[in-house]
């Protein structure tokens, strides 16, 4: 069985609602549950996620509005280069 592309993906992008709530959650009370490393290390990691979590679908905003610059010397399926500076 093939493994499903972008599910991963899929995956991340619904977790940006949650990831704020588990920083809060963690931020307040992983001290009463984690030891002080591990307590650190996972806010880390939760901030560090959203982070990302947050550049990826600004990015994925912005080419989908059109914004972010096209790639230059693009090839169509009859393997030829597309030129974009004709007029």
């Amino acid at each position: 069985m093939k493994k499903p592309e972008g599910k991963s993906f899929l995956v991340l992008s619904q977790a940006g609602c949650l990831l704020p709530f588990l920083i809060t959650f963690n931020l307040f009370f992983g001290w009463m549950f984690l030891r002080k490393s591990h307590w650190l290390l996972l806010e880390a990691g939760l901030i560090f996620t959203f982070i990302i979590n947050s550049i990826i679908i600004t990015k994925k905003f912005f080419y989908a509005a059109g914004t972010l610059p096209k790639r230059s010397g693009a090839i169509d399926v009859d393997a030829q280069v597309i030129d974009d500076d004709k007029k």
